[in-house]
């Protein structure tokens, strides 16, 4: 990244080296580093994805993505636009006999700047379950505690996709996802963030 120019790059996605949850071949990685010179590329409402989970260590997670996260918004100037959460819908035989079973990494996507240049959800709009029936329920819960009153509304056919994204590891034949040590999520719609 060194050769590219100050805030020259829209987004960035990425899904760093942690933990040493691979073989790296000796390469160390320093994420630190790396949110310095991502927060320097990026053009001011710039934003960057990042795909990123905890190695279990005597029955402890290693929180690095906690503190990446925080290094990078206390540090280096990162605003933490949105926690995503994709879900990894794998294998269902796996069985865990001293803990649970992880099926989720984390998406932390970090803006540099005080708004998103560019944000658009069209592309991902998700299928509303009840969609074009006109429902009656209460109002929602105000921060005062009081409920506002009882409302029907027409339901939209499409709403927006919330922060938790599926992503199936398996059983879709797919076999690019088994030529990576690490596969995640292609998003062809991240065009939508910047």
């Amino acid at each position: 990244m060194e050769a590219i120019p100050d805030r020259s790059i829209d987004l960035i996605v990425t899904s760093p080296p942690y933990d040493n949850t691979r073989d790296y071949q000796g390469f160390s990685y320093d994420l630190h580093a790396t949110g310095q010179q991502v927060f320097r590329i990026l053009k001011n409402g710039g934003v960057a994805a990042m795909v990123i989970q905890d190695q279990t260590q005597d029955f402890g997670k290693t929180l690095t993505s906690f503190r990446t996260i925080i290094n990078w918004c206390d540090n280096i100037g990162f605003k933490l636009f949105e926690c995503v959460i994709y879900r990894k819908n794998g294998s269902e035989g796996a069985w865990w006999k001293n803990r649970f079973r992880v099926d989720h990494e984390y998406m932390p996507i970090f803006l540099k700047g005080d708004r998103p240049q560019y944000f658009n959800k069209t592309n991902l709009l998700v299928p509303s379950k009840h969609g074009g029936k006109v429902m009656t329920g209460s109002g929602s819960r105000r921060t005062d505690g009081k409920t506002n009153p009882r409302v029907r509304r027409a339901i939209n056919l499409m709403k927006c996709r919330g922060t938790v994204w599926d992503y199936l590891m398996a059983g879709d034949k797919n076999p690019n996802k088994r030529k990576h040590p690490a596969p995640f999520p292609c998003f062809r719609h991240w065009d939508t963030l910047s």
